[in-house]
């Protein structure tokens, strides 16, 4: 999988269009290969060239989508922990579709799997805990975990209650203390 190749390059973003052009359709398990090629104009040997599974497309458009938020917030200096929260819901408002089609499909929680992979970068990035040194892996994963749950639960209210009163929520809930 050289991803490197802009043959290949080209390849992965006619797939991931196409998928998720027809996951506003349909649910990733009634997807076929052969219907996912299709519709990209990809033989299922470039398919299989790139992915092993419809869910490692997915899962990489996710990590693009993470990375451009780590991207976004890094070009912002100083947040407070609700600019941070705000920005947090602000950003991932334009995928909310796309986030929709994930809870349909009953794949959210790959969403989980890409903030916990980027638990300490989310911490900076987001203001928690500011100013002390956390060390504690489950304390990351908590946060993570609160996170993803207020992301996907907001997404499942049909992004109510507005973004500025989830950030006073995840703000109030950074005060808290266990």
């Amino acid at each position: 999988m050289n991803i490197k190749n802009p043959k290949s390059i080209e390849t992965r973003r006619c797939l991931t269009q196409a998928l998720l052009i027809i996951m506003k359709k349909k649910n990733i398990q009634d997807i076929t290969i052969s219907e996912l090629c299709s519709k990209a104009g990809v033989s299922r040997t470039g398919f299989y060239r790139n992915f092993n599974y419809k869910e490692d497309l997915i899962y990489e458009h996710m990590k693009f989508i993470y990375s451009e938020y780590t991207n976004c917030l890094t070009s912002k200096k100083n947040l407070s922990s609700f600019e941070a929260s705000e920005s947090f819901f602000r950003y991932f408002l334009q995928y909310k579709d796309f986030l929709s089609s994930l809870i349909r499909s009953n794949i959210q929680t790959l969403l989980l799997d890409i903030f916990v992979e980027n638990l300490k970068d989310m911490e900076n990035l987001l203001g928690i805990n500011k100013g002390q040194e956390i060390d504690n892996l489950l304390h990351r994963q908590f946060t993570a975990g609160g996170l993803y749950q207020l992301l996907i639960t907001w997404v499942k209210n049909n992004c109510e209650p507005d973004i500025k009163v989830m950030a006073k929520a995840v703000e109030n809930i950074n005060a808290y203390k266990l």
